[in-house]
């Protein structure tokens, strides 16, 4: 997995760090994902809140889970895509928005 600390969220004008799984194009699908709380991830770069996926079309949330090294029991985190709530074998679409939350969080 690289992280690509280049890229430009066309939304936030922010940098969001891309995972690359092979090259974007026939057979490939990009994947927004935001991650809550203690799924945040840590890079050199600092704390990765979003990034964006390229996977295999046909993938679905475990797959995505997967390529996040994300190990906690699908149960115990709420998986949204595109606002709607989503189990982790709900297959994904090219653009989708993912939202990665620990099923128990404060606020």
């Amino acid at each position: 997995m690289d992280y690509n600390p280049n890229h430009i969220g066309v939304l936030t004008g922010r940098h969001i760090p891309t995972i690359i799984h092979g090259e974007t194009g026939l057979g490939m699908m990009r994947i927004s994902v935001y991650l809550h709380t203690i799924l945040q991830q840590q890079t050199p770069q600092g704390t990765v809140r979003q990034l964006e996926v390229t996977l295999p079309n046909g993938s679905n949330l475990l797959d995505l889970l997967g390529e996040l090294n994300i190990e906690l029991d699908p149960d115990q985190i709420m998986l949204v895509v595109n606002g709607v709530m989503a189990d982790e074998h709900t297959p994904l679409s090219d653009g989708d928005r993912v939202n990665l939350m620990p099923a128990i969080s404060g606020g």
